[in-house]
């Protein structure tokens, strides 16, 4: 019979004990803030409405909202590869946040679910990667400075208008706010040695 606790003697007067009979644990908890954040903005529910499910619902065992919830905690909570959903599963936090019983239901989607969830139309994600170079100026991204986070072009434009009608829906319009003054923030002065990069001045 393997001893469901171990004690390490140490000297002084803390205790070290292994212990293997204890209920599975998680170090994932903030994934319970954002399951409350999709919750009130119903953002996952809306997407899984919104993109094609040609899977036949009889032989369905996850659900498209589920896969997304499961992908997405995963990916806000830093498991980016879909190679973590081995573990994480098992993980009792992640499955209460995709609407599973933590101990009673079953595991939540492997990793080559979650990669044919993703790999479903390739040409889906060109054509997404094809509206953020549009907004770009041609580029995937743009690191000059004030540029970084403002989109341009007509997709740009519906982003933006969509997000205000977001924000009155849900009661943000009222609030008062100071608008940000983009015009106070002025480019770093160039380094002396023309490297193109800031000294950290050691």
């Amino acid at each position: 019979m393997v001893a469901a606790q171990i004690e390490f003697p140490f000297s002084g007067a803390r205790k070290v004990r292994a212990v293997f009979d204890a209920d599975p644990i998680s170090s994932d908890g903030g994934a319970l803030l954002l399951r409350q954040v999709d919750r009130r903005l119903g953002l996952l529910d809306s997407l899984a409405a919104a993109l094609p499910d040609p899977c036949d619902p009889r032989y369905v065992e996850h659900t498209l909202v589920e896969l997304l919830q499961q992908r997405v905690y995963g990916i806000a909570l830093g498991y980016e590869d879909c190679n973590d959903a081995t573990t994480l599963r098992r993980d009792p936090v992640l499955k209460t946040c995709c609407g599973r019983d933590p101990f009673s239901d079953d595991n939540l989607a492997s990793q080559p679910t979650l990669s044919r969830l993703e790999n479903v139309d390739p040409d889906r994600a060109q054509h997404v990667m094809s509206l953020i170079n549009q907004s770009r100026g041609g580029k995937d991204y743009r690191a000059e400075f004030g540029t970084r986070m403002v989109g341009t072009g007509v997709f740009a434009q519906l982003l933006r208008k969509r997000f205000e009608v977001a924000k009155r829906r849900l009661g943000f319009e009222n609030e008062h706010r100071n608008e940000l003054r983009t015009d106070l923030f002025r480019p770093p002065a160039k380094p002396a040695n023309n490297a193109g990069q800031m000294t950290l001045g050691f």
